[in-house]
């Protein structure tokens, strides 16, 4: 791990550990954090900024094509949903957008049934795809970037997630879209969450399911994690709802135990740098029960998420 990397991570400091049922947050904050200026791709896409479609008129289920027509660098989050065109996508890895670009983003498919046009181009949803999901592609893309493949996903792997997802959720839908299904329980999520405060100057969380490490999420610039605060926190709240254990008496003393053990690993473990699909490098190191990355441009650390398969 760099100096720079690693200057990052203890630059992180952690607040109190909310919970709800069998769900823990633990918010983000960081000290003397510096980053560039971007928005979030929400922001984008509604203000006309970007534009994302297919390729081409016949499309290509695993790339997309984005254009940045604005002076704003564009950042995009690893488990982005994008809804229309030919079918549904989710995007594979985290990304920021140079000004007025235009790139080809890797993408899979979150809806098997459909591969017809229902609109020109994407729209951004409510939703980033739930935790267990991006959990498998972070793996999946990790693999891949090993192989020099770039930033793929396993999409077999994807479509029987989401179809195992639907009959846990009773939810079925015409096209097997993932969309459907979580807008299903959009508000069993929105119940869950109402008692998780977003708090000034946080910059990411940590999620605990069952009193188990999930999943860490950390975006520098704290006004684009504030757009995604909400996605990121039902994400978490789907896969807790649909678990099938239910533990609530969650010790905060052990959550921050757990995440300063994790932290003070992965400081000393070596992240290998690949070319991101735009700005700068994304540094990835996995295990067999864990996987992460780290997007770093222009010597700034931009977003931090990491995964565990427990």
């Amino acid at each position: 791990m760099n100096d720079t990397t690693i200057k990052f991570l203890s630059s992180l400091k952690f607040g109190e550990v909310q919970t709800t049922e069998n769900l823990s947050i633990v918010p983000i904050f960081q000290v003397n954090g510096k980053t560039l200026p971007f928005i979030s791709l929400d922001n984008g896409v509604k203000k006309g900024y970007v534009e994302i479609q297919e390729v081409s008129s016949t499309g290509s289920v695993p790339d997309l094509n984005l254009i940045n027509h604005s002076d704003y660098y564009v950042f995009i989050l690893h488990g982005d949903e994008l809804l229309g065109a030919k079918q549904n996508r989710t995007v594979n890895t985290s990304m920021l957008i140079n000004k007025k670009s235009n790139v080809v983003i890797p993408v899979t498919c979150v809806e098997r049934g459909r591969w017809n046009y229902v609109s020109k181009k994407f729209q951004t949803s409510d939703f980033i795809i739930p935790a267990e999901l991006k959990k498998r592609t972070m793996f999946a893309a990790n693999d891949s970037l090993k192989r020099n493949m770039g930033f793929r996903a396993d999409q077999g792997e994807i479509w029987e997630k989401i179809e195992e997802i639907s009959l846990k959720a009773k939810v079925m839908s015409k096209t097997s879209s993932l969309y459907d299904v979580q807008k299903n329980y959009d508000k069993i999520c929105e119940d869950l969450l109402s008692n998780f405060k977003l708090l000034p100057e946080q910059k990411g969380i940590v999620a605990f399911i069952n009193g188990k490490i999930q999943g860490v999420e950390f975006i520098s610039r704290k006004s684009v994690f504030r757009k995604y605060h909400k996605k990121i926190l039902k994400s978490f709240a789907f896969s807790a709802i649909l678990s099938d254990e239910k533990k609530t008496d969650i010790s905060p003393d052990f959550c921050l135990s757990q995440i300063k053990e994790t932290l003070d690993a992965i400081k000393t473990k070596e992240w290998k740098g690949f070319k991101s699909v735009g700005l700068g490098f994304d540094y990835r190191y996995d295990t067999e029960k864990s996987a992460g990355s780290i997007l770093l441009a222009d010597q700034n650390v931009i977003s931090f998420n990491y995964y565990f398969d427990n």
